[in-house]
């Protein structure tokens, strides 16, 4: 899944949440959208990483390569 999919599925667990009308059923929603938000701070950070290591490693990406062949 892509994170505008889990952004989406976070608000809609959000949206359910409001609508139920037993505390227990709004508890279920509430944490099934904490976890959905999880997962997306998870690759967040993950792809934060991996994008930081790349610029460590000296990696460049396609854009910037595009415009270093192409010049100021």
């Amino acid at each position: 899944m892509r994170h505008d999919e889990y952004r989406r599925l976070h608000e809609a667990c959000l949206a359910m949440a409001k609508q139920a009308t037993e505390q227990k059923m709004r508890d279920r929603w509430s944490a099934m959208a904490e976890a959905w938000l999880k997962r997306v701070t998870e690759l967040d950070e993950r792809l934060h990483r991996h994008k930081a290591s790349m610029r460590a490693a000296g990696a460049v990406a396609p854009a910037d390569a595009a415009t270093r062949l192409r010049g100021p």
